[in-house]
């Protein structure tokens, strides 16, 4: 435990002086600040400078998917915020802003073996629930923006069929991820939106539907 606060005290002294430099000189050195803290937490996850117990572990890991949640609301804010300001759809960054810690934690979560049926309708959800939030934003309540946001009630019924059967509805997970990546490839005229697409529709899909398959296999 003192190694751990010596360790903890060096790197918030050293994230104090990057933030100061750039108040001082230039902001750029706020990046190394923000270098700095997810080193730490590689530290203290991986390393052999600071023993950790089960407990600290676990409850480290609570705290960095409660800081993913809050993270996730404040982009949707500024999103938000943009939309308002401009009237407009906001530009593709600030999609990737939401888009991309979501699609990373479920891929650290996929690639670390952990395969459960919720995880995959979390997924569904949270993708469908994105896709129809950003169809009526853009289009409001007309015929243009329930047709886009058809797009995500897919989502929803791919995660209502989980209910009663994980293979169909991975079956059907894998069928609608194809069915929407070939319509994005044959409609989008805009090649800066195919990562955005895919990452939203396309990506989602498959991991939920990966989850679900494994889950078939090797029980809830």
């Amino acid at each position: 435990m003192k190694k751990r606060k010596i360790v903890l005290s060096i790197f918030l002294s050293l994230v104090a002086v990057f933030i100061i430099l750039g108040l001082l000189l230039s902001p750029a050195y706020v990046i190394g600040a923000a270098i700095l803290l997810p080193i730490y937490a590689l530290i203290i996850e991986y390393g052999r400078i600071v023993e950790t117990d089960e407990w600290e572990k676990s409850v480290n890991h609570k705290a960095g998917f409660y800081s993913l949640i809050f993270t996730i609301f404040l982009l949707i804010g500024v999103f938000l915020k943009r939309f308002f300001e401009t009237g407009n759809n906001p530009e593709p960054v600030y999609y990737l802003l939401i888009i991309f810690p979501v699609v990373l934690y479920y891929l650290i979560v996929l690639f670390q073996g952990v395969f459960s049926v919720k995880n995959a309708r979390i997924i569904l959800y949270v993708f469908g629930g994105i896709w129809i939030l950003f169809a009526l934003l853009s289009e409001g309540f007309t015929i243009g923006g329930l047709m886009q946001s058809l797009f995500g009630i897919g989502f929803l019924i791919v995660a209502g069929v989980s209910y009663g059967s994980t293979i169909i509805s991975a079956f059907l997970s894998f069928l609608y991820a194809v069915f929407l990546i070939v319509f994005v490839i044959v409609n989008s005229k805009n090649p800066e939106n195919l990562l955005i697409l895919f990452l939203t529709m396309g990506l989602p899909l498959i991991i939920s539907g990966t989850l679900l398959l494994k889950t078939e296999k090797g029980g809830e």
